[in-house]
């Protein structure tokens, strides 16, 4: 991150702590700056330096939406400012510069509970509980459905922190807490007569709007549009993964039986403007398909989700690359080998295997489903 996100970030924790108003909270503030916890980093995730503030941020916002979820619940609503302090300082081990506390214990949870509670009684009982446990399961086992419809305060705040530090991992690990993001335009159903062209080498489709003589294939070699076949389709809908631009990033081609095939941008034509589109092997090889858009493309893929003609459910990952061909990368995620949508999205992975790739959140994702669309359309 830059200076100026670690400063912002700076500002706003401490704006959020102040406004709890509580007294004592200045002291506290200024003791974990020279503490350097707003230079600190996690050790498992948020690795670079600011990183261990950027995921308390991102995890006060997400417990913020998992209470707005919950609906009218006057117990949350009275844990407001615990869950602000809890989401805010529930790594303060990952200082290295702390001195008031002698001997720590340097467990994770354990360790922050110790520096908080070096200045009772600025936090509750029930913070210091939840920030000392929030790391005994928070990874792997996630959080029981009951605890999050607990009566019981304590209970309640443990659940909310330790879903709300879970999908900030998943989530909005390295994403800059200030980043804005990038909204793109709402898919677009159409139904439009194309003339494909088939590479019977590689197996794919080409859809040219701009009357290219030959393409260019994987493995560097060129094939000439003469000497392709010419396929009847209809492009059935058109998606972007930026924000406003000229040319659809995706589209989906349809034959006479209704099979769809998905074509990803590829060529450049023009003052970086996208021109020419290429299926994968499968061609005219899926029944639907389900697009989350990320909202942060800069730092997050966008993910396909697709079901085959054999009725079984795969992801692919679709990254927009603006400084080289093809301008979509695509990379697998998830075998064709899923019963439901929901199924291939859970195994979805990134990087260390314990953190899943979550596509669900709208404050990530935008998801748009062709055969929904097409139904409100028709």
């Amino acid at each position: 991150m830059t200076r100026q996100e670690l400063d912002q970030n700076k500002k706003i924790l401490t704006q959020e702590l102040l406004a709890i108003g509580r007294s004592g909270m200045v002291e506290f503030i200024h003791d974990i700056e020279a503490g350097g916890y707003f230079e600190a980093r996690c050790s498992g995730h948020d690795r670079e330096p600011g990183g261990t503030v950027n995921h308390c941020l991102w995890t006060l916002r997400i417990a913020r939406q998992i209470v707005e979820d919950m609906g009218p619940n006057p117990v949350a609503e009275g844990l407001r400012d615990s869950i602000t302090v809890v989401c805010l300082l529930h790594d303060l081990c990952d200082m290295r510069n702390y001195q008031k506390v002698k001997n720590p214990d340097r467990r994770h949870g354990a360790y922050s509970r110790r520096i908080m509670s070096y200045y009772a009684p600025l936090f509750s009982n029930e913070e210091l509980s939840a920030v000392n446990s929030h790391m005994h399961d928070s990874l792997m086992k996630g959080v029981p459905d009951s605890d999050l419809k607990s009566n019981d305060p304590g209970t309640l705040l443990h659940a909310i922190l330790r879903k709300a530090d879970h999908k900030s991992i998943e989530y909005a690990n390295g994403i800059p807490f200030t980043t804005r993001p990038s909204i793109p335009l709402d898919p677009e159903c159409v139904s439009s007569p194309c003339s494909l062209l088939l590479d019977r080498v590689e197996h794919r489709l080409w859809l040219d709007d701009v009357g290219m003589s030959a393409f260019k294939r994987a493995d560097g070699s060129t094939v000439r549009t003469d000497d392709m076949a010419h396929v009847p389709g209809t492009v059935c809908l058109y998606a972007w993964m930026r924000s406003a631009p000229l040319e659809a990033d995706l589209t989906l081609v349809k034959d006479d039986n209704d099979h769809i095939a998905i074509l990803s941008t590829s060529y450049l034509s023009g003052f970086g403007m996208p021109t020419v589109s290429k299926s994968d092997r499968a061609c005219f090889g899926y029944r639907d398909v389900t697009v989350y858009i990320s909202v942060y493309p800069d730092y997050r893929s966008s993910y396909v989700i697709a079901q085959r003609l054999d009725g079984k459910w795969g992801a692919r990952a679709y990254k927009v690359s603006l400084k080289q061909n093809p301008l979509i990368r695509i990379f697998s995620q998830a075998d064709f080998i899923y019963d439901t949508e929901r199924e291939a999205i859970a195994a979805i992975r990134h990087g260390r295997k314990r953190f899943r790739r979550q596509v669900d959140n709208p404050l990530f994702y935008r998801r748009y489903c062709y055969s929904e669309l097409s139904a409100v359309s028709g």
